[in-house]
């Protein structure tokens, strides 16, 4: 799908900021064009502070449920809120892929901070285990969105759009 506009939802969990690049890293960035320095430091600023930051999202896919594509291929609600929302879930990585911290010893020592209970850690842990996070620059947020948990589906979440 070459040259298609796509959608991509994501939601910002927090932002991190990663000082003395080069002095850690040793890594230089020629700076060959005006977008390429913007897409690695963002600002002079940051290259003189040898900073950069990057925000720490959760993906969202289109849903299974979904029927058809919008605009920018964005997934329609199926029913009548077709033509007014989207609807979408959250992204998850193959079921071989394994989240080092939530097994062994760092899960033992970090379940905590997945509730007050047994019960309620294992279902978070569960919840957790095949999310998809990433990191990203600041300069990749492109537009916001406001999204509504939906109500009939666990997981899910519609978008209202205006098609214009």
């Amino acid at each position: 799908m070459d040259g298609v506009t796509t959608s991509r939802l994501a939601r910002v969990i927090c932002a991190v900021r990663l000082g003395n690049v080069r002095k850690r890293t040793g890594l230089c960035f020629p700076v060959t064009s005006d977008r390429y320095r913007q897409a690695k430091w963002e600002t002079d600023d940051n290259k003189d502070a040898d900073a950069m930051y990057f925000l720490l999202v959760r993906y969202a896919q289109p849903s299974a449920r979904a029927r058809g594509r919008g605009p920018h291929h964005r997934p329609l609600c199926p029913g009548v809120l077709k033509n007014t929302h989207c609807l979408w879930e959250w992204a998850k990585r193959s079921k071989t892929y394994r989240r080092g911290c939530l097994r062994g010893r760092s899960w033992d020592r970090n379940k905590h901070f997945f509730g007050d209970s047994v019960e309620s850690q294992n279902c978070r842990k569960d919840m957790e285990s095949l999310a998809w996070y990433d990191l990203i620059q600041v300069s990749e947020i492109k537009n916001h969105t406001n999204v509504q948990l939906d109500p009939d589906i666990q997981n899910h979440f519609l978008q209202s759009i205006m098609w214009w």
